[in-house]
């Protein structure tokens, strides 16, 4: 004797809805928005807290590799190359100092450590980058980029004005002084600041046709070793203009 089911096909598509809609109904029938949004909040925390445990892991991965094994002196230096390389006018230092200090432990306090990588004073760097330059760089010499972003280009703005306010009271600690504008009145004396340990200047006035170049007076101090000059006057007579090692002059 064949057995078949009893039960017709409607009524069983009907009661395997029934079962469908009912599953729930031990706590409560369908989950609420809230309940819901609940358990969203919860699987993005756990996978927040799974991408810092990843980090971590990578972060300590990477202090056992072979190149950590290097003389501190070396490593450094390559560094210092590393996060330099870039070209002046360019926002990118910071963003690339940022991007080594998260590579490990061991790099990132060697980046915060050492106040050679804190060397680069800039205006087009943000406020926050600028204000950890001179936390970290109490005793240093520092690099004096007074040059206009990327992209912007005219005279002498108020933000080269507030720069350049801000980069005096450090000129005895200068090493390096670039400007890229029209100096006014204001900003010729601030570029004047006494500076007995710059050994580099690169200083270019955007003056109008016709303008006449602007004269710039050199304090006491060490020679100058590298001079990159666009329609600037200098006293060619100063000491400190002898011996030099790279010269660039124009529209004199």
């Amino acid at each position: 004797m064949e057995l078949r089911d009893s039960t017709p096909p409607s009524e069983a598509v009907s009661e395997e809805r029934s079962l469908w809609n009912t599953e729930g109904a031990g706590t409560g029938g369908k989950p609420t928005l809230e309940q819901l949004d609940t358990q969203l909040a919860e699987m993005e925390s756990l996978q927040h807290d799974l991408r810092l445990k990843s980090y971590q892991i990578k972060r300590e991965r990477n202090a056992l590799v072979p190149l950590h094994r290097l003389p501190g002196e070396i490593f450094v230096s390559i560094l210092l190359r590393v996060a330099k390389y870039n070209e002046p006018g360019f926002d990118q230092e910071h963003k690339r100092l940022h991007t080594l200090a998260q590579v490990s432990t061991y790099w990132f306090d060697t980046i915060i450590g050492f106040p050679s990588f804190w060397q680069q004073l800039a205006q087009y760097h943000p406020p926050h980058f600028r204000e950890m330059v001179l936390k970290r760089n109490t005793s240093a010499l520092f690099n004096i980029d007074c040059v206009l972003a990327q992209g912007e280009m005219g005279p002498a703005s108020d933000e080269l004005l507030s720069f350049m306010k801000i980069a005096a009271p450090l000129s005895k600690r200068w090493k390096l002084l670039a400007y890229e504008g029209d100096p006014t009145d204001e900003v010729a004396q601030l570029l004047q600041s006494p500076a007995p340990n710059l050994d580099s200047m690169l200083i270019s006035s955007w003056g109008g046709v016709g303008t006449a170049s602007r004269a710039l007076e050199l304090s006491e101090g060490r020679n100058i070793q590298y001079l990159d000059i666009d329609n600037i006057i200098l006293p060619w007579n100063s000491t400190r203009l002898r011996g030099l090692r790279g010269v660039q002059i124009q529209h004199v």
